[in-house]
């Protein structure tokens, strides 16, 4: 896959996604595991590795598998946490994708795209208003993004980097990728301070909510919601399934969708 722009194409991504009427917002997501969710929880922000300093999230979306190992484990280090944060709060991303843009680099959508086509074919600047565009271009409505369907047109045959995305989010598969193939990713350069104005839901394990110190961060600090699961002797990532319902189920309460 090619590592820098193409020829054409550049703009014309984000110029068809850009004309489009934004959908009503939605809260954007970071999912990591136990282990680093204490660390957030402590320092009550979120921060990018040493060398990039990049936060990654998700708009709207609970897609991220944070878990390495494909072992069952009942070990708290590495049960998924999710936290839903209102959207109002990301003011300036650093980029947009429309997908997992990890996936994209280790070429598991190089099927759907031509091979000239570029990582920074598919970047979309901010604001985050943006994803709600995209939403509207190829799915159809919020409930359409969430569950991954799509009642969009296809786009036009000559807007190559559009129809490749549609393309790609509406092969029924089998497939080496899961839904992160359409899952809008925002980066945001430097730290995410987490407050009460931020954080909207914490998904979490049963068994975090005997520790004190979460709860106080989460319920007093934050003054967030709570939604929790049980955690059995399984693989990490099967959990985010439970996740995702339990995100559909608050957004239906908050009539996000």
């Amino acid at each position: 896959m090619a590592q820098s722009a193409a020829v054409t194409g550049v703009a014309r991504f984000e110029a068809y996604v850009a004309s489009a009427t934004a959908t009503e917002p939605l809260p954007c997501v970071h999912t990591c595991e136990g282990i680093y969710f204490r660390r957030v929880s402590e320092q009550r922000r979120l921060l990018g590795g040493a060398s990039d300093p990049i936060v990654f999230l998700f708009y709207g979306r609970p897609a991220y598998r944070p878990s390495k190992t494909e072992l069952s484990t009942r070990n708290l280090a590495y049960a998924p946490v999710t936290m839903v944060l209102r959207q109002n709060q990301i003011l300036a991303p650093y980029k947009i994708f429309p997908f997992d843009s990890g996936a994209f680099e280790t070429e598991l959508y190089k099927r759907h795209l031509h091979p000239s086509m570029a990582l920074d074919d598919f970047l979309m600047s901010g604001p985050i208003d943006v994803a709600g565009k995209l939403v509207t271009r190829f799915y159809g409505s919020n409930r359409d993004y969430y569950s991954g369907s799509t009642s969009a047109p296809a786009p036009p045959p000559l807007e190559f980097e559009a129809m490749s995305y549609y393309n790609l989010i509406t092969d029924p598969g089998p497939t080496t990728f899961d839904d992160r193939r359409g899952s809008i990713e925002i980066q945001v350069r430097g730290e995410l301070m987490l407050s009460s104005l931020s954080v909207e839901l914490v998904i979490l394990p049963t068994q975090y909510l005997a520790d004190a110190e979460f709860r106080k961060t989460i319920l007093d600090y934050w003054k967030a919601d709570i939604r929790n699961y049980t955690l059995y002797h399984d693989r990490p990532n099967s959990y985010i399934a439970q996740i995702r319902a339990l995100v559909e189920e608050y957004y239906e309460e908050k009539k996000y969708i």
